[in-house]
């Protein structure tokens, strides 16, 4: 195992433990005020103790096993929603401790504290619960939920026989992050039911093993059943040992998907053209992706869509510098934790990427960001379903 995979399941050990002991102090503290059955206290304890070995036993597995088994998925499930609840729930207690103490240094009636407190503790247990209930309702219902997403982008001086042309896009995979075949089949088989002019996909086919797309290569074959399948390298597909990269590009071009690695295509419908460009992966302290190869076959008199796997080049080398009437990304996953208020979204994700999840413009440039299938770490998405999106292109002067 790499040095440095061994320091961060130290780390995490550490970090668990010590989440784990501040718990079980304010647990057995309110079992006890309660005077409710030391059962209680002691199921948490004998749990924990449990857990913490099996997660450091699950987080090894999983570095070291790019393809996992059913069991070892749903093991790798339980143990981030054990310990992921924790740090909100540590917040939490961390807040009522605080008002807790507050309180008692402004020294109310012994009777009025009594309630205080009280409150302050079933409040505080309360809170504590909630991310349990929500970091579940992720893992088993969300990451699972596919939703389709349908937008309509206007492109300038398009085409007369390319109005209405449809794309499905989806993105971000990593197939080694399923636990079954099930939602990928699933999202092939809706995107075959759409019926769009062309697919896209966006990066990031597998986590870090070319024999993760191995395990689904036949249920990517489907793809070959389809027409006008084009697809661009994501970070993680760099991840793969540059001894079976080459492995990992054939299974993709013969399952029927066009893997532009900086080049383009032209897409025809009836006299309309259109170009299909695709940069190799550049971000992560990688530089695959190439611009000037990318654009080099590329007509300037037919509107171009580009594939580029993360939207931070849109800003560095696509706007006003180079023509993408519209470009299709992926990479953030929305943070796979998105929260909802007043209409407005947020993610942690949206302080590292400007274009994070959604459609984005600039005068006449366009980006969209899917938000991916698949995961990376925790197997768990909060606020945000695994998308398909369906991207219609009309004219700027008409878009209804």
């Amino acid at each position: 195992m790499p040095e440095k995979i061994k320091i961060s399941l130290l780390i995490f050990s550490i970090l668990q433990f010590l989440l784990d002991l501040y718990i079980f102090k304010n647990w057995k503290k309110f079992i006890l005020q309660k005077k409710w059955s030391n059962s209680y206290y002691q199921f948490y304890l004998a749990v924990s103790i449990i857990l913490l070995p099996l997660s450091i036993y699950t987080a090894n597995y999983h570095f070291n096993n790019p393809v996992r088994d059913t069991f070892h998925s749903y093991l790798l499930m339980f143990v981030n929603i054990w310990w992921i609840s924790k740090i909100p729930s540590v917040l939490s207690l961390l807040l009522k401790d605080i008002i807790s103490l507050f309180i008692k240094k402004k020294k109310p009636k012994e009777t009025s504290f009594e309630k205080r407190r009280d409150f302050l503790v079933s409040t505080g247990w309360t809170l504590a619960a909630v991310p349990y209930l929500i970091t579940t309702n992720g893992a088993l219902n969300t990451k699972n939920d596919i939703k389709v997403k349908t937008i309509s982008v206007p492109i300038l001086n398009l085409h007369p026989d390319l109005h209405n042309t449809w794309i499905a896009q989806i993105s971000d995979l990593h197939l080694g992050s399923f636990f079954d075949d099930k939602l990928m089949s699933r999202t092939i088989d809706k995107i075959n039911s759409l019926g769009a002019d062309m697919v896209m996909i966006t990066g990031d086919f597998v986590n870090y093993d070319h024999r993760e797309y191995e395990k689904f290569y036949k249920l990517m074959k489907k793809f070959s059943k389809m027409k006008n399948v084009f697809a661009c390298l994501g970070n993680h597909d760099h991840y793969v040992s540059s001894k079976y990269i080459g492995d990992l590009k054939d299974m993709i071009n013969s399952s029927g998907i066009d893997l532009l690695i900086n080049e383009s295509r032209v897409f025809e419908k009836n006299k309309g053209r259109l170009n299909i460009a695709g940069i190799d992966n550049i971000g992560h302290g990688q530089n695959y992706g190439d611009f000037n190869k990318t654009f080099l076959n590329v007509d300037n008199a037919f509107n171009t869509i580009l594939l580029a796997h993360d939207p931070r080049n849109w800003d560095q080398s696509i706007i006003s510098k180079r023509y993408a009437d519209l470009t299709l990304s992926g990479h953030t996953h929305g943070g796979q934790l998105v929260f909802e208020f007043m209409n407005e979204r947020f993610s942690p994700v949206q302080f590292i990427y400007k274009q994070w999840a959604g459609l984005y413009t600039n005068t006449e440039q366009h980006i969209y960001v899917n938000t991916g299938l698949g995961t990376v770490g925790p197997p768990i998405r909060i606020g945000v379903a695994p998308e398909i999106t369906m991207i219609r292109l009309v004219p700027s002067n008409v878009l209804t």
